[in-house]
């Protein structure tokens, strides 16, 4: 997921030994069985799914991709956990250049 574009890539691998796979679609939700932030959207069958979605920052997304074979027949599957975007901006933290433990801060120096 990128929090800047707000693009999630997912990569997934579909099949059925019985019937051919036709279509493949992906929903995203703040629960496991909900579609609140994406409904379904077909995302074709090339094993890389690209949409636009924003996630709030700390709540979990949980992803699904429903597959549909040739029969009609829809099996989804959830991710086992969610992602979750953590937009938070770190603290900053003090860096010293000192000479082994003392405390005295040393001058730049170039070659």
């Amino acid at each position: 997921y990128n929090a800047l574009s707000n693009q999630l890539a997912v990569m997934f691998l579909a099949k059925d030994l019985q019937s051919p796979v036709v279509a493949v679609s992906l929903a995203i939700g703040l629960t496991s069985r909900d579609t609140q932030l994406l409904d379904w959207n077909d995302v074709g069958l090339t094993g890389v799914a690209r949409v636009n979605v924003t996630i709030p920052n700390g709540a979990p997304a949980w992803i699904k991709l429903m597959t549909t074979n040739q029969a009609g027949l829809h099996s989804i599957t959830v991710t086992s956990t969610p992602i979750s975007v953590d937009r938070t901006p770190p603290m900053a933290g003090v860096v010293r250049d000192v000479a082994r433990s003392g405390t005295t801060n040393l001058a730049f120096q170039s070659d």
